[in-house]
């Protein structure tokens, strides 16, 4: 028999969705708890919704329609900071301790949910994945501004690699590859996927972690990327990718100093 205890100084431990499975996800409530939890990251989804002809607002949502956390089958990039008061958030963990009264919780934008973290606790840093896979080069500026107007670091992630590489190429011409990492996100982990990660010279890459294994762990360690994990749901599953040299956990649930 194993016992599996882990502290904060095992890995860096990220709140997938913010500390999601004690608020509704993608929330300021979520947020604000995985800072005062002290998770190290807080992970969020970001899409662009234009605002007129010159403006973009990043909103934030797993989904690409509102349906599962406002109850309106209607697309997220159709929601902005001029109509989100028509949707509130309606379903997810704990949603009755937020809305009790007249209080609603709305749709954060990005720039709420880093000046959430940041006021609450500017040792949790914010992992933000990009959902579009063509983000445009407003979104990036905008994407950009909003991590330097608060606090300034930030982890960058994506499935899409156009977007992904937009963001980095604009980090790269703005001096800002020491403030803010982007790692490639994939669920069919390879070495090909990882010799890409390493020509790009992205900071990682960050891996369902059903489909990790030790070998292409190592792999990815050899060619110096930091190797992250998501969706993990026990202490004893961590534990076993932390052998394999997984140091960024992500998960829905508080897997570090449990008894605090």
């Amino acid at each position: 028999l194993k016992v599996v205890s882990l502290t904060g100084e095992d890995a860096v431990f990220v709140a997938h969705r913010g500390y999601s499975s004690v608020a509704p996800e993608n929330t300021l409530p979520a947020f604000e708890q995985a800072a005062l939890n002290n998770f190290d990251a807080a992970e969020m989804d970001i899409w662009e919704s234009p605002v007129g002809e010159d403006e973009v607002d990043l909103m934030i949502m797993h989904d690409a329609s509102i349906k599962k956390m406002c109850g309106a089958n209607i697309p997220i990039t159709s929601i902005n900071t001029t109509n989100r008061e028509d949707y509130p958030i309606i379903s997810g963990n704990n949603i009755d301790s937020y809305t009790e009264g007249d209080n609603i919780v709305l749709i954060p934008t990005l720039d709420e949910a880093l000046e959430t973290i940041n006021n609450t606790n500017p040792n949790t840093k914010p992992v933000i994945e990009l959902k579009p896979q063509n983000m445009s080069d407003k979104g990036i500026d905008e994407l950009l501004d909003c991590i330097e107007r608060n606090g300034g670091q930030a982890t960058i992630i994506s499935f899409y690699k156009n977007s992904l590489e937009s963001a980095q190429d604009e980090i790269i011409r703005r001096n800002l590859e020491d403030s803010i990492d982007t790692m490639y996100l994939t669920s069919s982990p390879t070495k090909t996927i990882i010799n890409y990660c390493e020509s790009r010279g992205y900071t990682g890459i960050s891996i369902r972690y059903t489909k990790l294994t030790a070998s292409l762990a190592g792999y990815a360690l050899s060619k110096n990327l930091v190797v992250a994990a998501w969706c993990i749901d026990t202490q004893a599953e961590a534990a076993e990718l932390l052998d394999m040299g997984v140091s960024r956990i992500t998960s829905n649930y508080k897997l570090f100093d449990v008894s605090n």
